[in-house]
């Protein structure tokens, strides 16, 4: 059966116009379009298993986007950890997009199960021949039917949902072996006709023709021709028989046998084109389309890979998947690694460095071309003005906008300024005079016998990454205050090419393009000395001329200004931390009560689910349950997030709204704030969920090991029965409680900073922050030796042991330092402004 046949319509397809609420049964058999034409032909499966491997080699890079629409990269994120780690605990975010691929290639369609709706943590890849969309009349969408063995529904918010369109069909995808039925049937039938003809028809050179055979000849006529000419190695051998008067006829191919080998080369591209593979790159030693292999390589990513499916992905992930952490959050994948560009990448510089040499453009419209930021000096001028900048003064530019740095002075003519030894100047000025007096050399490399572009051979001593990584984590007011245009970029591309300890071999275009730009700001810039200055060295992985030591003293001023402030004496430090404890105290006991409400009835529903279920049913039905019932944990821990924030941040921001004489109010439910409790709510439901599976499959695989049925709660040796005594004497008692006390701690804590932040924006008050260690002596050595932690602005973060964190149970600690931790958050003024008490606010 072709796959034709199977597109005949077995049940009525639903459209826009009416039949809402009920699945959509597919109008193609999708099934057949993998055993028919991906497992069958081979032209199929290489042309897929190209674009798969080609899209899940691609990383993922995640961007926050700030003031003035300036990307920040995001190096550690949800998203990232799903896309290029793990999908999930059982598959790689290769693999996911593996899966992705290939099914957008067979079936027009593909479907994941998010773990968590609100902030996903895990995505699982779901076999779309299965899945049949609901649609709705005012949302499109009402749900999905996933019809495995047991019929699921899904919410619309649980399901990624992506397909290639089908013009017949807004609710079903459209795939390129869709289009190839026809092709892949003749090209099934066609392999199926030689295998036929090589294993039961080998037919000979001729045709012998006897008269009157009697019944005995033909009997032993037939099992001879069967013995000897069956099979494809028997093929074409003359047959001699034992008789008289028989004839001999010469056979000829015919037009159709020798049309056989040049239909199968039209079937062949047929297929290649449908997919957009070149057939050379599948191994098709006639597909001569393109003049050499690398040419096929670049138009399959540039027409397939990229256009195709990537731009497809990212647009669906922007759209579906971000969102659901932040609106501000831009998601690009990174071509950087491709082989086959490069070469596009290098003709391209190429090409616009000659354009600029032949004064075709101007230095700022080829810094354009190449991706790189504006030249705010000399970007305007054109090759042979730059030239001649050492005999006459640069023309004078507008002043680029530099909030960062300290008050520009006015702009000077590059003459007219007299510097002395290590002096320093306004960037602009410094460029410019630097550029019109040539005082130290740009060009790269200019000394040793090896001129090979490298940070080993470097004029400029690199700057130590440790160092520079510590600032950048732990400071990050310092590591804003310079080198914030090209600077962050600079230093993310160095210190990937130093973490994998790349040789000269191994630079890419892009990497010899920053060590160049890195070498001529270098030459620019060594001798800033001041504070803005050195921090942008620093980015730029470089050691000015007065030295390394000279810089981390600039950098240890830095801190130390930021660290002052008035702290709180031990006693008030005691006072705090008792009366703060004792609010939390009470917020904790009541949601311990809710949450074990909610294990006694998530117990309850489990042992009923599992009264006469086999042993090995246990697993799935565990899992149906938990899922089931987490709507209601996720509540509990809304309600307690939103009262205990709203709580604890008016109590901080009233303390200085009162000191203030202001009316103005904390508000409890800004966005950052609500989405926080979305996002951290959604984590502990995760984790506490699969907490609570992991201990009870334990058992269950215990149970099966010994030989025990699933039982009841009263009988000894059952499954049951040792599921029932987990909840009562671990789950119950004693998770509820650490559940309680730490996500309680969380929000209490997180709701007092942003008190604080509020009050500072609100009434001027420069606040720093501070760790307060349990006081009752029941704390750990890492959170008690926080007591000598210097104060921080409100913005940075702890370093606790070996973690960072904002403030004390934070998500982003370790669970070794967060979990059933009491630490509190204190507040104390900087003496910048001139204020000499703390405050009394958690």
């Amino acid at each position: 059966m072709g796959i034709l046949d199977f597109f005949k319509k077995d049940k009525w397809r639903y459209t826009m116009q009416g039949n809402f609420d009920r699945p959509v049964w597919t109008t193609q058999k999708d099934k057949q379009f993998i055993t028919e034409g991906y497992n069958r032909v081979v032209w199929v499966y290489a042309c897929v298993s190209a674009i798969s491997g080609a899209v899940s080699s691609v990383p993922w890079l995640l961007y926050r986007k700030g003031r003035g629409g300036r990307l920040i990269e995001i190096t550690d994120h949800p998203i990232l950890t799903m896309l290029n780690n793990r999908a999930n605990p059982h598959m790689s975010g290769k693999d996911f997009i593996d899966y992705w691929s290939t099914y957008l290639a067979i079936e027009g369609k593909f479907y994941a199960e998010y773990s968590n709706p609100n902030a996903p943590m895990a995505m699982y890849p779901l076999y779309p021949h299965y899945m049949y969309p609901i649609p709705h009349r005012t949302e499109f969408i009402g749900g999905y039917e996933y019809r495995l063995d047991t019929p699921i529904l899904y919410t619309p918010e649980e399901i990624l949902w992506s397909k290639f369109n089908d013009p017949l069909d807004v609710y079903q995808g459209q795939s390129p072996i869709r289009a190839l039925s026809r092709t892949i049937d003749k090209e099934n039938e066609a392999v199926d006709w030689n295998k036929s003809t090589l294993q039961n028809a080998g037919v000979p050179a001729g045709v012998f023709q006897i008269q009157n055979p009697s019944p005995e000849l033909q009997e032993t006529l037939r099992e001879e021709w069967r013995k000897r000419y069956a099979g494809g190695s028997n093929a074409r051998i003359p047959l001699i028989l034992n008789a008289d008067k028989a004839t001999y006829q010469q056979i000829g191919l015919s037009a159709m046998d020798m049309d056989f080998l040049n239909q199968r080369k039209v079937n062949r591209t047929e297929i290649c084109a449908a997919f957009g593979v070149p057939s050379q790159i599948v191994g098709d030693p006639e597909g001569q389309t393109y003049s050499n292999y690398g040419e096929a390589q670049k138009a399959f990513w540039e027409n397939t890979v990229i256009s195709r499916y990537l731009e497809h992905m990212l647009d669906k992930l922007q759209s579906d998947l971000l969102p659901r952490y932040s609106d501000s959050l831009v998601l690009k994948y990174d071509l950087t690694g491709v082989g086959a560009l490069k070469e596009n990448e290098e003709k391209k510089s190429k090409r616009v460095i000659e354009q600029f040499k032949a004064g075709l453009i101007k230095r700022n419209e080829g810094r354009y071309a190449l991706d790189y930021e504006d030249d705010p000096i000399s970007g305007n001028l054109y090759f042979n003005e730059l030239a001649v900048a050492g005999s006459a003064p640069l023309p004078e530019v507008e002043q680029p906008e530099a909030p960062e740095m300290e008050e520009p002075e006015e702009m000077e003519e590059p003459e007219k300024v007299e510097l002395e030894d290590g002096d320093e100047e306004e960037e602009a000025t410094e460029i410019q005079i630097e550029i019109a007096k040539k005082k130290v050399p740009t060009n790269f490399p200019v000394a040793g016998e090896d001129k090979t572009v490298s940070l080993a051979n470097s004029q400029f001593e690199l700057f130590p990454l440790d160092y520079a990584e510590d600032l950048r984590n732990n400071f990050p007011d310092i590591w804003e205050k310079g080198g914030n245009i090209q600077g962050n970029d600079t230093y993310r591309v160095i210190r990937r090419v130093l973490d994998e300890g790349k040789s000269a071999d191994e630079l890419t275009p892009n990497d010899i393009e920053i060590i160049r730009m890195r070498e001529a700001w270098s030459a620019r810039h060594y001798r800033d000395h001041r504070l803005a200055g050195v921090i942008a060295q620093v980015k730029w992985h470089m050691v000015g001329s007065r030295g390394l030591d000279h810089m981390k003293a600039v950098i240890q001023e830095a801190k130390d200004k930021q660290k002052k402030s008035v702290d709180m004496n031990p006693d008030e430090m005691k006072m705090y931390w008792k009366r703060i404890d004792a609010e939390r105290e009470r917020y904790i006991v009541k949601t311990k009560r809710e949450i074990k409400r909610y294990f006694v009835d998530q117990q309850s529903k489990l042992m009923k689910q599992l009264e006469g279920a086999s042993a090995f049913e246990a697993e799935r039905i565990t899992d149906e349950v938990v899922t089931a019932t987490s709507k209601d944990l996720r509540n509990i821990l809304i309600a307690m997030n939103r009262a205990v924030i709203d709580h604890f941040g008016k109590q901080q921001y009233n303390d200085l709204r009162r000191e203030k004489m202001q009316t103005k109010a904390f508000e409890a439910y800004t966005d950052d704030l609500l989405y926080w409790i979305t996002l951290n709510v959604g984590n502990a439901v995760v984790l506490i969920d699969d907490t609570t599976r992991a201990e009870i499959k334990t058992i269950i695989a215990q149970g099966i090991a010994a030989g025990w049925a699933i039982g009841d709660e009263e009988t000894p040796d059952t499954i049951a029965y040792a599921i029932g005594q987990l909840y009562l004497e671990q789950i119950i008692p004693n998770r509820s409680e650490t559940i309680a006390r730490t996500e309680t701690m969380t929000a209490a804590n997180k709701g007092s900073l942003s008190g604080a932040q509020q009050a500072e924006t609100d009434f001027g008050a420069r606040l720093l922050k501070i760790w307060i260690p349990t006081q009752d002596g029941d704390t750990r050595d890492t959170h008690a030796a926080m007591s000598g932690h210097p104060a921080i602005a409100l913005t940075d973060k702890f370093r606790v042991g070996q973690s960072l964190g904002e403030y004390p149970a934070d998500w982003e600690l370790s669970a070794r330092e967060r979990i059933n931790c009491r630490c509190a958050v204190g507040y104390v003024r900087s003496q910048e402004r001139g204020e000499d008490d703390a405050i009394q606010g958690e």
